[in-house]
């Protein structure tokens, strides 16, 4: 498994649906502007969603299809993987 960092890794896994791939394009374009991650409810704002329970769950299937990596007990935390 390899990091990488600030481009949207190769699709060659389960597909990202739609709004999965705004939030990730949300904390990239995020942390490239600020420095850091946005928090749930930034993220929620930018792809117009209520809920920032949507948000996490779209977090959570983007780790199940292998995009990103999540640690625990950091909601602003995540790292890109590409599994080439």
């Amino acid at each position: 498994m390899t990091i990488i960092k600030g481009s949207l890794p190769s699709e060659e896994r389960c597909p990202m649906s739609m709004r999965e791939r705004q939030v990730l394009e949300t904390y990239l374009s995020y942390k490239e502007q600020f420095g850091y991650f946005p928090s749930f409810s930034e993220v929620a704002a930018t792809i117009k969603v209520k809920s920032i329970q949507e948000i996490w769950y779209y977090r959570k299937n983007l780790e199940k299809k292998g995009y990103i990596k999540l640690k625990k007990g950091w909601k602003r935390y995540l790292l890109l993987v590409d599994n080439k």
